[in-house]
C-alpha cells in the first residue's frame, strides 16, 4: 500500500481550506464595507444599512485604520500558491486597496469633506439613483445628515479640526 495518494488528498483540502479563508476573508471585507459605508450599500441595491449614514468621527476614522491594517495583515498571510489566476488577482487587488488606503491616511482626506468633486453637497444627492429606498428610510437617513452628518462635515469644512461627530 502507498501513502502518495493519501498525501495528494491532504495537499488538496489544504489548497481547498487556503482559498475558502481568501474567500471568507473577502466575503467579510465586503460585508464590513456594506456596514461602514451605508450610502455605498443603497448604491449597490443592498437596503438593510438604509436607517444610517456613514460615521466621519474621529473615532470612527481610527476605526477604520486600524481595521485596514488587520484585514491588511490577514490578507497578507494567506499563501496563494496553486490558486486559480482569478483567486490571486482578487487577493492583489484587495492587497493594493489596503495599502493604498493606509498610505493615504497620512494626507488625511477626511479633513476636507467637501471639494467640486465629492462630498456631502454630491453625494447624497446622488442616493435616490441608487438603491430602492422606501420614503420612511429616506426619512431617517435626512434627520441624520441634518443633526449629525452635516454638523461634522461643516466643523471639519471650517477648520479641518477634529469632530466629535
Amino acid at each position: 500500500m502507498t501513502l502518495e495518494p493519501c498525501f495528494g488528498q491532504a495537499a488538496e483540502q489544504i489548497l481547498e481550506d487556503r482559498r475558502a479563508e481568501l474567500n471568507n476573508l473577502l466575503a467579510d471585507e465586503w460585508e464590513y464595507s456594506l456596514r461602514t459605508q451605508p450610502e455605498f450599500a443603497t448604491q449597490v441595491g443592498d437596503d438593510r444599512y438604509n436607517d444610517r449614514l456613514s460615521d466621519i468621527s474621529d473615532k470612527a476614522i481610527a476605526e477604520k485604520l486600524k481595521h485596514a491594517r488587520q484585514s491588511l495583515e490577514r490578507f497578507e498571510a494567506i499563501d496563494v500558491a496553486g490558486f486559480p489566476e482569478p483567486e490571486k488577482l482578487n487577493r492583489s487587488l484587495m492587497l493594493r486597496s489596503l495599502r493604498e488606503a493606509i498610505e493615504r491616511a497620512q494626507f488625511k482626506d477626511w479633513e476636507m469633506p467637501a471639494t467640486q468633486f465629492d462630498g456631502i453637497h454630491l453625494g447624497y444627492a446622488s442616493l435616490p439613483k441608487g438603491g430602492r429606498s422606501t420614503l420612511s428610510g429616506w426619512e431617517k437617513r435626512w434627520a441624520f445628515i441634518r443633526i449629525r452628518t452635516a454638523t461634522t462635515a461643516a466643523c471639519r469644512m471650517k477648520c479641518g479640526a477634529p469632530c466629535a461627530g
